[in-house]
């Protein structure tokens, strides 16, 4: 399905059967009376009920993970250390390159085997179904900072990062969550499978990452167990970090309308989400940076690897033309700052 490319770490237009469009999706917040007159202003942490049992896990998991730090055997566990961060790493692809980019944005197709592996690295993130996941973020990008956000960056960085999860969500959230449409999740075969066993499978990948080093390099249990701890928080607080940080601090040189900035440290945990503002300007682009040089993006560079051969096709992303173009009439002129930052 592809021709013979040559892979550059630092070009996207590596990939073979990528679709260039002229097209720019406005992510501004919509304005609607229903949305517009319940935005909420910073401060406003914990309006609703605390949900108990997800902040006493979300405790615990984060307890466990400082107590592994403080604790764990850095240089005679130096394989475990590095096993767990390559689940990290395809734990990652599995969010950012699965769940995100190719089964809510559709910005690439992929065949059955490279589904079933991303599918495979979502499961270890252990968050929520494939379907309630893309449901959230659709209504994150329908609602974008008003109250209908799941996780609006509007009331605070403790709410966008994690507060979200620990209270109830608010009336505009549901009303506005059961008008997602879900149907092409529902048509895909994989998705159905791992939703209708989520949680078997979701313990069955956690219990493959422990096993590794338990029976690979013969790690003791508890070691083997903190590692994944450490790992899964890691995980969590990645992804957190992109409805926070990537939402509050850094430039906006593609659309300086919205909330959305690029920031680098965020890309750099998440391995290459951070590049909002470009994301949210252009969300059916398989990349999420698109300025030249050393942008960091180990998502692309799976995805477009996959591209090589056969397994992901017709990869989206904007005609240079637009993407100019939209930072010249929309940005906040730091492009050029960007462009070697």
């Amino acid at each position: 399905m592809g021709g013979s490319v040559e892979i550059s770490p630092w070009s996207y237009n590596m990939a073979p059967n990528s679709v260039e469009t002229e097209t720019v999706r406005d992510e501004s917040p919509k304005s609607s009376d229903a949305v517009m007159d319940t935005k909420q202003k910073s401060g406003t942490y914990f309006r609703g009920k605390i949900r108990w049992q997800t902040t006493i896990v979300l405790a615990a998991v984060h307890a466990l993970a400082v107590y592994g730090l403080l604790t764990f055997p850095y240089l005679q566990s130096w394989k475990t250390l590095l096993w767990a961060y390559f689940v990290a790493m395809y734990t990652m692809i599995g969010i950012n390159g699965g769940v995100h980019r190719l089964w809510c944005h559709k910005s690439f197709k992929a065949n059955v085997p490279l589904r079933m592996i991303l599918a495979w690295f979502y499961l270890t993130a252990a968050q929520v179904s494939f379907k309630k996941w893309v449901q959230y973020h659709r209504c994150h990008h329908r609602y974008m900072e008003t109250d209908a956000d799941p996780h609006n960056s509007q009331r605070g960085f403790f709410f966008s990062h994690i507060g979200w999860l620990m209270i109830q969500k608010t009336p505009e959230t549901r009303k506005r969550l059961k008008e997602v449409d879900l149907s092409d999740m529902e048509a895909d075969p994989v998705i159905r499978f791992c939703d209708k066993y989520y949680v078997p499978l979701a313990i069955a990948v956690q219990v493959f990452s422990v096993l590794v080093p338990v029976y690979g390099w013969n790690e003791s249990w508890k070691v083997a167990i903190l590692s994944q701890t450490i790992r899964y928080a890691y995980t969590l607080n990645a992804m957190f970090s992109i409805n926070s940080f990537a939402h509050m601090w850094g430039y906006k040189p593609y659309d300086k309308n919205i909330a959305p900035v690029e920031n680098r440290w965020t890309s750099y945990v998440s391995f290459g989400e951070g590049w909002h503002n470009y994301h949210h300007t252009f969300p059916y682009d398989y990349r999420t940076p698109e300025i030249g040089g050393p942008r960091f993006d180990v998502v692309a560079w799976f995805i477009a690897l996959f591209g090589m051969i056969g397994w992901a096709y017709d990869l989206k992303k904007p005609s240079p033309n637009l993407v100019q173009k939209t930072m010249n009439n929309k940005g906040d002129g730091t492009f050029m700052k960007a462009a070697v930052s």
